[in-house]
């Protein structure tokens, strides 16, 4: 906002707005200041400030004001209608001359002439029976979002990556210039106090809430929307008081509803997943974000992993924040099939570099869409909890750097998803889920398809090959059909046209055996071409003076596009001195500044835009590549230090030998993120190799310990459990299944899936095996496994008694932690659960077997 102040003249009150005209843009977040006449013990608590808008057309908005320390109390708003408004201000304390404004102070609303979509068709909505959000004049919008959970920690004003000024500014930049539309927040940090709201909002409190001001203005500034949970980590709310609940909600709003926003209310409190406050409390808070918000943005809360939600009938909540760690079609159709149509959204889901490969991430925003889910929560390690050096990061999975996370493959990907979807009525296309109606490969695990109709078909197989899929209930029309690469953004046209034969189609052989979409469209369809902007790598910056980046301009659907008219302007579409493009498409940095490209299809009235960064103007040379790497570990955490340590690429491959430094082992594996999983003991050289094109290389000397997992249970003792898979990286070994250990997280788990055919299922079971020492008679088994949602659902207990498998217990639909099966007596050489359905994620945990026999009951 500008910083301009003028004085209310009308009413003699010390009214301060930031414009040095009385003309805002719709949609634009405004501000005023007043100051208090009298003077409280607690400001926050005793002093409630109301401002009344009356629109061109009649309308009344009514916003709150905020406290913002001292004699300060701020107003914001966003005119939603072109014209003249007025404004009056009360205050529950009528005798405060500054608080109270009873003639009414006037401004002009004028129309938006800058290049955000989002001030041009308004604040997004949740329209009755849809299944996706709209703009306010109804237009669909296209989520997807990009997940920030320690916003307040995002630096501003500095950064470790030479040539970087800002890290918030930057990965703000970063992700507009690749096409997201949303940056989700938590208001967490990751050192230091948190927003401590216990008591209201205190003197203490306000230097985040400002903090939280200029990112909220920045992001809203970028034509972002802004998916945010209030105050504080869900857990660490202590307040039970039904006035002060509805207060702090009421005060969120005040602050940051005039923004372009999504309310999130907290961080999973559907349902309560750390067991702290009872979510009846957060319900509060969000009927008072509902009740104050004069503009209805949509409301959700931040789900868990669960299936059913505890807000789904609370007011003012329209959509559903999942977190469907496995997408699986099961789980996301019980939500196109709950009660009421509601948009659900895959919020968050597993994180690129967190367990979670590059393949991974880029198809779990397919299988989103394809599974009714109209948008999608991008993550990437090292981002969505700051990782910023090996001395500075938050310890929830492996250490990646920030700005390696930020250019991570699949993040660079997700332009060309959301560039596929928008070059479709995406909005029209239903999910078929396992119905076949429309596809016979539907059932399967790894293909999925939406349709629109027999109009327009789009189907993803993440599997080697479509093995004969046959798409149905086509009309008796010619249809065009191609192949879209998700990794290039690149179609490969099928020949054609094609018609089908009785309504049917046999669907070619993909490309490759990588995963790809089939996209099959008709007259009927109702696409209209596209025109976007691509660059080298998919790079949205220009580091150095008088660098470059070459440009082309495709069609959608299509390719690349011969002799477009080309464009440079600042971001408001005036002059810039910030760079120059030329008529092939080559971008040549002049100035540090954000540039905006345009490109233009005159003869067939198509044009296209995209924002690139202009940094590091004061260097002429390539940024420096390191001059020396070295290996630290923490615990089973190995990390590279470069020297320089603000180097641009600071990724690396790490491998892991035996002591020689040459022969290969299987003592340990390292993941890709230097994470140590041991098998057995002995001394190992982890080697990592730099990837920025230096060459260099490092290693380190560790000693493997050995495991000791202590048997208690006696008829366990000397037994030797062995699985299908493990997760080694976590330390979940088969051996903790037999140690006794209960309660959650603990024991055996299988390895995180990375794809559809890792996940547990009555076709590919996983397995935990138990040989016994010797043979012995049991008549109980308890098994242990996880809670909090994350329990093994299906799965059956078999019993090898030295000649032959017998099934002693099945178990289905499970949802306790400990599961006790008695049985006839029978002796027993070696014993395994077969896993058919694990938890949320696709994991099959097992936290503790114990066995007994009549001796031991």
């Amino acid at each position: 906002m500008i910083g301009v102040y003028m004085r209310g003249e009308e009413s003699g009150v010390q009214l301060r707005w930031e414009s040095a005209t009385r003309e805002v843009e719709q949609w634009r977040c405004m501000e005023w200041e007043l100051m208090s006449t009298a003077s409280y013990g607690d400001p926050f608590g005793e002093a409630e400030v109301t401002a009344t808008f009356r629109g061109p057309d009649g309308s009344v908005l009514v916003r709150p004001a905020f406290w913002d320390g001292e004699s300060s109390w701020k107003i914001r708003f966003a005119p939603n209608v072109i014209g003249k408004w007025s404004l009056t201000v009360t205050c529950n304390d009528k005798h405060n001359a500054g608080l109270n404004i009873d003639v009414p102070w006037s401004f002009n609303c004028v129309p938006y002439t800058g290049v955000w979509e989002l001030y041009r068709r308004g604040f997004l909505r949740v329209v009755q029976g849809d299944r996706y959000f709209t703009y306010a004049d109804g237009t669909p919008f296209f989520y997807l979002g990009d997940t920030h959970w320690f916003l307040p920690s995002e630096a501003e004003g500095r950064s470790n990556v030479v040539g970087v000024v800002s890290q918030f500014h930057h990965m703000v930049d970063h992700r507009v210039s690749q096409g997201f539309t949303v940056y989700q927040s938590e208001p967490l940090v990751t050192s230091g106090p948190h927003l401590d709201c216990d008591q209201g909002i205190r003197e203490s409190s306000l230097e985040l809430l400002r903090n939280l001001d200029r990112k909220f203005a920045y992001i809203a500034d970028c034509g972002l929307v802004h998916a945010n949970a209030a105050l504080t980590f869900s857990s660490m709310l202590q307040v039970t008081d039904s006035s002060l609940l509805a207060k702090l909600g009421r005060y969120w709003v005040a602050r940051y509803g005039a923004y372009p926003v999504l309310w999130t209310v907290a961080q999973e409190i559907d349902p309560d997943f750390y067991n702290q406050l009872d979510p009846k409390y957060w319900k509060q808070i969000g009927r008072a974000i509902h009740r104050y918000d004069c503009y209805k943005h949509p409301m959700t809360a931040h789900m868990q992993y669960n299936a059913s939600s505890g807000w789904a009938n609370e007011e003012g909540h329209n959509w559903f924040a999942l977190q469907p760690l496995d997408l699986s079609k099961d789980y996301m159709e019980s939500f196109w099939q709950g009660e009421g149509t509601k948009p659900y959204l895959a919020y968050e889901t597993r994180y690129e570099h967190n367990n979670q490969p590059t393949v991974g991430a880029r198809t779990a925003a397919y299988r989103a869409v394809l599974n009714g889910s109209y948008g999608y929560g991008y993550g990437v390690q090292g981002v969505w909890a700051l990782n910023n050096s090996p001395e500075d990061w938050f310890h929830y999975g492996p250490y990646y750097r920030w700005f390696d996370g930020l250019n991570a493959e699949a993040g660079k990907q997700m332009t060309y998803f959301r560039e596929f979807f928008e070059s479709l009525q995406w909005w029209r296309l239903k999910p078929c889920f396992r119905n076949t109606e429309y596809g016979d490969f539907c059932e399967s695990l790894d293909s999925f398809l939406m349709v629109d109709g027999d109009r327009t078909y789009v189907a993803l197989f993440t599997g080697d090959d479509v093995n004969g899929a046959v798409l149905k209930q086509m009309a008796a029309i010619p249809y065009e059909a191609s192949w879209y690469d998700p990794r290039t953004g690149l179609y490969k046209a099928i020949p054609g046209p094609i018609y089908p034969e009785n309504g049917q189609w046999v669907i070619p052989p993909k490309p490759d055996k990588q995963d790809w979409l089939l996209l099959v469209v008709s007259d009927a369809s109702g696409i209209q071409p596209r025109l976007a902007i691509r660059s080298e790598d998919q790079a949205t910056i220009i580091f150095g003076k008088d660098r470059i980046l070459r440009l082309i301009a495709v069609m959608l659907p299509g390719g690349e596009v011969m002799h477009p008219v080309w464009g440079v302007t600042n971001l408001d579409g005036g002059p810039t001195i910030a760079a120059d493009v030329d008529a092939q498409g080559v971008l040549m940095a002049r100035a540090n500044g954000n540039v905006r490209v345009t490109v233009e299809l005159a003869d067939r009235g198509l044009s296209a835009s995209r924002t690139f960064i202009i940094a590091a103007q004061d260097r002429r040379e390539p940024m420096q590549a390191a001059q020396s790497i070295s290996i630290d570990r923490e615990g089973g955490q190995f990390f590279v230090r470069f020297s320089p340590p603000n180097t641009h690429d600071q990724r690396v491959v790490w491998s892991v030998f035996e002591q020689d430094g040459r022969t290969s082992t299987d003592k340990v594996y390292i993941s890709p993120y230097g994470v140590l999983s041991c098998m057995e003991g002995g001394p190992v050289k982890v080697v990592a190799a730099a990837m920025d094109g230096s060459g260099l290389t490092a290693d380190y000397d560790y000693d493997v310990p050995n495991h000791y997992d202590e048997v208690v249970n006696p008829l366990l003792r000397g037994a030797v459990a062995s699985a299908s898979s493990s997760d080694w990286v976590n330390g979940y070994r088969p051996g903790r299944a037999i140690a006794s250990e209960r309660g959650n997280f603990t024991g055996w788990t299988t390895k995180v899936p990375e794809h559809d055919g890792e996940l547990p299922s009555p076709e590919r079971p996983q397995w935990l095996a138990i040989a016994l020492q010797k043979p012995t008679v049991i008549k109980r088994l308890d098994l242990y496994t996880t809670g909090a949602g994350l329990q093994l659902r299906d799965f059956d207990i078999e019993n090898w008694d030295g000649e032959q498998w017998s099934v002693l217990a099945e178990v289905r639909d499970n949802n306790l932690t400990e599961v006790i099966l008695t049985f006839a007596p029978v002796s027993s050489v070696q014993l395994r659960i077969l896993c058919y359905k694990g938890d949320m994620m696709g994991i099959a945990r097992i936290g503790a077997i114990e066995i007994y026999g009549e001796e031991t009951m």
